[in-house]
């Protein structure tokens, strides 16, 4: 996503399970949605319950990449190097 957005064009929509800040997200055509911190964004699929119960449940970097679409890098223990995404030998360059 980051080069694409480098390339200007695109616009980045990012909507948290839970909302994190009190916004207006544009939907097209005019129209916006608004949210507060705290809203979830599909209740009726993922309930603040559910959402709470799933965040216990995993990791709290885990959660924030897959479901507040905020990851974070890994940084190892001893050389506070981040990790950057893997790839097979063959498709290194």
């Amino acid at each position: 996503a980051g080069h694409l957005l480098e390339q200007g064009g695109w616009y980045h929509l990012c909507l948290p399970a839970i909302a994190e800040i009190d916004e207006e997200v544009p939907a097209g055509w005019g129209r916006t949605f608004s949210r507060k911190v705290g809203d979830v964004l599909d209740p009726e699929r993922e309930p603040l319950e559910i959402l709470e119960q799933i965040k216990r449940d995993l990791s709290s970097a885990t959660f924030n990449a897959q479901y507040q679409q905020s990851p974070v890098p890994i940084v190892s223990g001893t050389s506070g190097h981040a990790r950057g995404p893997t790839t097979h030998p063959s498709r290194r360059r």
